[in-house]
């Protein structure tokens, strides 16, 4: 770009999957290979793992620490410390959970101000609250489930928004709905959709302390 005095150009192929925090870009490559893009040397690999295990990863932070976590088939590790680079390798940082959480994730997910590392396969989840360590799985109501808060999950099931908190606990039925709800910032307002004669529609709920 003649313009910008850039140059753009492929850096990684056959990549699977990606995930990134602040500078660093890990991926997934199609060799079941999980690297760190690197620019101007080779790319350097945290791990490689059999071909066939289903692999996920996700890199995060939270309070000043990177969290790197990877689950293979339906076992979840989440390493805490200083990324690998060209002096330093995955066993370097701490490993803070290894857990068989009973299903093979389809997803992995940062949630709640980055706090809470959330992996997901339909309605089950398994997921990790940085702050007191503490690790939850369980079920939700049905696979259409989105966060109501930062801390609150919803899920719609027979025409009902069920919530509970983030780890599964304190469920109970606030409306009928029919699709995605949220609280304002300033928790003053519950929205949410409604289908109504066919049409979809936006409901709103005044929140009473």
């Amino acid at each position: 770009d003649l313009s910008n005095k850039t140059i753009s150009g492929v850096l990684a192929k056959d990549v699977v999957m990606a995930t990134q925090y602040n500078d660093k870009v890990l991926y997934l490559n199609n060799k079941n290979e999980v690297k760190i893009l690197q620019e101007n040397s080779d790319d350097i690999i945290v791990s490689t793992f059999d071909e066939g295990q289903k692999i996920n990863i996700l890199a995060s932070g939270y309070v000043d620490s990177n969290y790197l976590t990877i689950t293979v088939d339906d076992k979840m590790y989440i390493y805490l410390g200083d990324y690998p680079d060209s002096n330093h390798e995955l066993d370097d940082m701490k490993l803070i959970l290894e857990k068989s959480i009973g299903f093979v994730p389809d997803t992995l997910s940062v949630e709640g101000f980055d706090e809470l590392i959330m992996a997901r396969a339909g309605r089950k989840i398994a997921v990790f609250d940085a702050e007191p360590d503490k690790f939850s799985t369980f079920e939700v109501a049905s696979n259409q489930i989105f966060f109501v808060d930062n801390y609150m999950i919803g899920a719609i099931a027979d025409g009902k928004l069920i919530v509970s908190d983030f780890d599964g606990t304190n469920a109970r039925t606030l409306t009928s709905a029919t699709g995605t709800a949220f609280i304002t910032k300033n928790n003053k307002w519950m929205y949410y959709l409604f289908s109504d004669n066919g049409k979809t529609i936006i409901n709103r709920e005044q929140i009473i302390d």
